[in-house]
């Protein structure tokens, strides 16, 4: 069983490639789930996933209603939930330092050419979802990703840096101007079925808009119960640190947003 390819890289780059995290049995399982779903919503008949991932674009611009109803059941598929139980998903949260994992929340992402039920955000980080010092995100496709169904973007830079550069007009999703980070370097991923991407809210990233294909991955997050931050009403954009954690320390972030101003 594949987990980390190197402990560190998590720390040093704030992500980390976990190739064939999720069993190929687990996969099917879930696909043949969806397949399931999708029969009986769109009243078709597929033979098998491959055909069903050929016809989801044409059905989902015409029949947007059952594509809404089909997402909202595939959130339900109890083979999804399965995922961040597994043994191999336990292993990388300790190899990361995650002891105590509190899973935060998991969703089945379906991105459609021309009809997506998600915005795509460009460079961003997903600081809406630190509320404590160590937490990450699995992002596990489904099928093996390409140029057509599009993957993820992160971006190699100085971990200092990534924590600096945000747009004025920076949200809950904290919006990137990687124009402004000089040792900013594109690095495009396109995972096969059953890796995971594993990376940190602080990592500057963005989803690859696919070209005529479907992309489906399954996203789950846990943070860390010992480092949950004590702070009542805590404004996400100026996180405090509560410990002197040697991830932290490692990524340069120790301090960085204690006593940050407020927008």
């Amino acid at each position: 069983m594949k987990t980390m390819e190197n402990s560190s890289e998590f720390d040093q780059k704030g992500y980390t490639v976990c190739r064939g995290l999720i069993s190929p049995s687990d996969i099917d399982d879930l696909r043949n789930r969806l397949l399931a779903y999708a029969r009986a919503i769109f009243s078709i008949q597929c033979k098998d996933w491959a055909e069903l991932n050929a016809l989801m674009p044409q059905l989902a611009l015409k029949h947007p209603e059952q594509r809404k109803f089909f997402y909202d059941l595939c959130q339900l598929a109890p083979e999804a939930a399965l995922f961040p139980q597994s043994t191999a998903v336990r292993k990388v949260l300790s190899d990361i330092g995650i002891h105590n994992p509190v899973l935060k929340n998991m969703n089945l992402r379906l991105d459609v050419p021309d009809s997506c039920d998600f915005f795509l955000i460009d460079w961003h980080q997903d600081l809406n979802n630190l509320d404590c010092e160590r937490s990450c995100t699995f992002w596990v496709p489904l099928h093996d990703l390409d140029k057509n169904s599009g993957g993820l973007s992160v971006l190699d830079t100085n971990p200092f840096e990534e924590r600096q550069w945000t747009s004025s007009g920076a949200d809950e999703y904290r919006q990137v101007d990687i124009s402004r980070i000089p040792s900013a370097t594109e690095n495009q991923l396109y995972p096969k079925a059953g890796d995971a991407v594993v990376f940190n809210p602080y990592l500057v990233h963005k989803s690859l808009k696919g070209i005529d294909a479907c992309r489906w991955t399954v996203i789950f997050r846990f943070d860390c119960l010992d480092t949950f931050y004590q702070v009542t009403g805590r404004n996400r954009k100026s996180p405090k640190m509560t410990t002197d954690d040697p991830y932290l320390r490692s990524r340069g972030a120790a301090g960085v947003f204690q006593g940050a101003p407020q927008k």
